[in-house]
């Protein structure tokens, strides 16, 4: 437990290294993400959360991001528990190329079931790092992605709710907040 969060393997038990994390001042993080990736029908990654109640809105910058894998990703999920199977809404961004270079969104609305894609993929290439920056939000049941290249100007990538036609996650009021 460090900086307010709680650190976690998810799905640790596939083969996959594990994580790690280092606080080395007020809000500066290193974490380095173990397992395999988030997404399909399983998570396997190094998360460091809390749980949040209602609204939110959180940003981050990212000022780099190795190429472990490829695809390797960085930024914020969302999930109803810590089981690998559950459902996720996540924001994250990927590393610059030879990495996929741009942000994402992903989501798991049922247990067990594979993940999709939403909201837009810019296909701009942006001189993200050191300064690739995040920001998701929850209104309600629904969530909100942003990316940005100056944490001030931000890009509104997409939205998805349980009010959408493709949407089947009903969202609980509290839920695992973190990346």
């Amino acid at each position: 437990y460090f900086a307010g969060l709680t650190a976690v393997d998810i799905n640790p038990l596939v083969t996959a290294p594990a994580g790690e994390h280092y606080c080395f001042g007020p809000g500066k993080l290193i974490v380095m993400g173990g397992g395999a990736d988030i997404w399909n029908i399983a998570d396997q990654a190094h998360y460091l959360y809390t749980q949040k109640t209602g609204d939110f809105d959180v940003k981050v910058r990212i000022p780099y991001l190795d190429v472990v894998r490829n695809p390797s990703k960085a930024g914020f999920h969302v999930r109803n528990s810590l089981d690998p199977f559950d459902k996720v809404a996540s924001a994250l961004v990927n590393p610059m190329w030879p990495g996929r270079d741009y942000p994402e969104g992903s989501t798991r609305q049922t247990n067990n079931a594979v993940s999709t894609a939403w909201g837009n993929t810019p296909s701009r290439n942006l001189a993200w790092y050191p300064d690739a920056w995040l920001r998701f939000r929850r209104v309600g049941n629904a969530f909100l992605r942003y990316s940005s290249s100056d944490g001030v100007n931000w890009l509104f990538d997409g939205q998805t709710s349980s009010g959408a036609a493709a949407w089947t996650w009903m969202v609980p009021d509290t839920l695992y907040l973190g990346g």
